[in-house]
């Protein structure tokens, strides 16, 4: 899914995504309306760093850091930004979030 709204530490808002193959604007796209999510009591949260290296943050960072990603609002964090928004997420038999991964494969540059 691709983040369409900042997200907070309850709430995500995203679009279903579909892979478009081929250069220059190949990768996860948008394919549906936007969707509101709640995190499940317990859920979990993983960025990505500059070595694609997965290693989890609590839901207060994870939002901050869409935050500053999409809005550039948020203090600068020393996570790196990627194209789309682009994340993975595990949902509970209530639709609930219970993992929440972001996708780093083409890295996007932000600068306050």
């Amino acid at each position: 899914m691709n983040l369409s709204k900042a997200a907070t530490a309850t709430t995500v808002h995203a679009k279903d995504t579909t892979y478009l193959c081929g250069k220059p604007t190949g990768g996860w796209i948008d394919a549906g309306e936007e969707k509101t999510y709640t995190f499940a009591p317990g859920a979990t949260a993983k960025l990505s760093d500059l070595n694609n290296m997965l290693h989890a943050v609590p839901l207060a960072q994870f939002a901050a850091h869409t935050d500053f990603c999409l809005n550039h609002t948020s203090a600068p964090d020393t996570e790196p930004c990627y194209d789309r928004g682009t994340h993975e997420i595990v949902l509970d038999g209530s639709g609930r979030i219970t993992n929440i991964v972001e996708v780093g494969l083409v890295k996007q540059v932000v600068t306050p």
